[in-house]
């Protein structure tokens, strides 16, 4: 009888056990999967930061682009008028001024260029296997 109740005892402590083992596997997966949204959601808002800071500095460079644009077009006009009075002087600077222009967008399409390679990149480094 007390063979019986030993055997009994002894399968109850083992099945107390495995309960315990099964509840702290639930609660690592659990932990597992918590920390893999949390990666998840940070990278969403890394990603939404850079898209809006790229959308603001896109939208920074083109109103740049627009005032050189509306001031070589004053300037121009102004021109006009001065070359009407004769003097092909000023036609220099506002070549110039155009040619700065010109390579201020080509740096802005560069560091574009930059941001996306660096973009591509990151997605890599925040993957959550």
């Amino acid at each position: 009888m007390e063979a019986k109740k030993l055997a009994k005892l002894a399968l109850a402590e083992v099945r107390e056990l495995l309960a315990k083992e099964e509840q702290e596997k639930e609660l690592e997966m659990g932990r597992k999967e918590m920390s893999a949204r949390v990666k998840e959601r940070v990278a969403m808002r890394l990603k939404e930061e850079e898209d809006r800071l790229e959308k603001e500095e896109m939208e920074r460079a083109l109103e740049k682009l627009r005032k050189e644009k509306a001031k070589g077009t004053d300037e121009e006009q102004g021109g006009e008028k001065r070359i009407k009075k004769g003097a092909e002087k000023d036609e220099k600077p506002e070549k110039k001024e155009e040619g700065q222009g010109k390579k201020e967008r080509e740096e802005a399409g560069k560091e574009s260029e930059k941001r996306k390679k660096t973009k591509a990149e990151k997605p890599d480094k925040g993957k959550v296997e």
